[in-house]
């Protein structure tokens, strides 16, 4: 669940002259909860960090591993960050890895039921475009696609994807296989 709240300060004299800033503040936290509605673990993120409005920004799969991407949309030297989280609450992946890495996670595009295998589609330093990331998250292992597939019918738990892409040459949209247990397109 997205816990994700934006508070709106009252803007007192004495508030603008300890924190010069007169814009809402995001509070991003997310809880995962069993099938009973107990809660498992909750994450509290830093204070200017929420979820993003994307509306594919938060994945759960069957097991209950969780990929929830973090950033703001209001602060343009916010980085976003994709999280992704052990059904224990264990932080397994954090993407990119480094502050300033020249990327930019955008949104959840798809997760295999058993939370071994996740796309994500992240921006990259101009002149590319964005593309599809694919994380293999038992081989800690991940590889940026040579394209952005737009559309995903299915990653299935042993990784193979079904998804759509733009043919710019063509101007047409072609279907296609992707074995990510090879670990390569």
């Amino acid at each position: 669940m997205n816990k994700s709240i934006i508070e709106t300060p009252l803007m007192t004299k004495d508030y603008l002259q300890e924190y010069q800033y007169a814009g809402p503040i995001v509070t991003g936290a997310i809880a995962l909860y069993d099938s009973h509605g107990e809660v498992l673990y909750e994450k509290i993120f830093r204070m200017g960090t929420g979820i993003p409005g994307a509306p594919r920004a938060l994945a759960v799969s069957d097991t209950g591993i969780v990929a929830v991407i973090t950033g703001s949309g209001e602060d343009p030297e916010s980085e976003n960050i994709l999280h992704v989280y052990r059904r224990s609450g264990v932080e397994i992946l954090a993407y990119p890895e480094k502050k300033g890495e020249e990327v930019h996670p955008m949104e959840i595009q798809g997760m295999s039921s058993n939370g071994r295998y996740l796309a994500v589609k992240a921006g990259f330093p101009f002149p590319e475009f964005p593309k599809t990331v694919f994380f293999d998250l038992e081989k800690n292992a991940f590889w940026k696609a040579d394209r952005n597939y737009f559309w995903f019918k299915e990653i299935t738990d042993d990784g193979m994807v079904k998804a759509s892409y733009k043919d710019q040459i063509a101007n047409k949209t072609i279907k296609t296989e992707i074995d990510l247990s090879r670990g390569r397109e």
